[in-house]
């Protein structure tokens, strides 16, 4: 069942109302904006390898966790966002994803990510859009009392420092909590 609700709401209604899509245009679906929603103890809104501390609202399974803001900064020559492909560390050609080499610039064995696109938001449906030609993935930490941090894939891009609004809906690449 999929049911999208255009206002914020406190925790407790979401936590209340698990099928329903909590939506607010260009702002956060929550009313309280927490810096520590999905990271306990966080403060800031930077680009920081700082220790995540998972929260019952981290959307990760027990045993893991959502990757800190700087986690994808690898992924690009300067660890910036980029439209530059030689900037790209990856091997080969967008497939559905990108296949991101994991020990350093253009070095060790890769991993292929793929492109889940995300939630649709826009209309009633809920259905996902651009898969296969982007992809988003969020971080646990804020960009502001209303962004997250995440990771922006397509074709023509990668934004390792990309940030959109926590209203809307992006895939979870978790880790392992450490």
């Amino acid at each position: 069942m999929w049911q999208r609700v255009a206002n914020q709401v406190a925790t407790k209604e979401a936590i209340l109302n698990p099928f329903t899509f909590y939506y607010q245009h260009a702002d956060d679906w929550c009313l309280s904006h927490s810096y520590e929603f999905w990271s306990k103890g966080n403060t800031v809104a930077a680009i920081t390898n700082q220790k995540i501390v998972k929260t019952i609202f981290d959307p990760s399974i027990s045993g893991y966790i959502l990757p800190s803001s700087a986690a994808f900064t690898g992924f690009t020559k300067y660890g910036t966002n980029t439209y530059q492909s030689s900037e790209y560390n990856v091997s080969g050609a967008f497939l559905n994803g990108w296949s991101f080499y994991t020990m350093g610039w253009k070095s060790g064995l890769t991993f292929h990510l793929y492109a889940l696109g995300w939630r649709n938001t826009y209309n009633s449906d809920g259905s996902i859009i651009s898969y296969e030609y982007g992809g988003t993935y969020w971080t646990a930490i804020m960009a502001s009392n209303t962004m997250t941090y995440q990771l922006h894939i397509e074709p023509v891009r990668i934004n390792p420092q990309d940030s959109y609004y926590r209203s809307n809906g992006r895939c979870c690449l978790s880790t392992l909590e450490y």
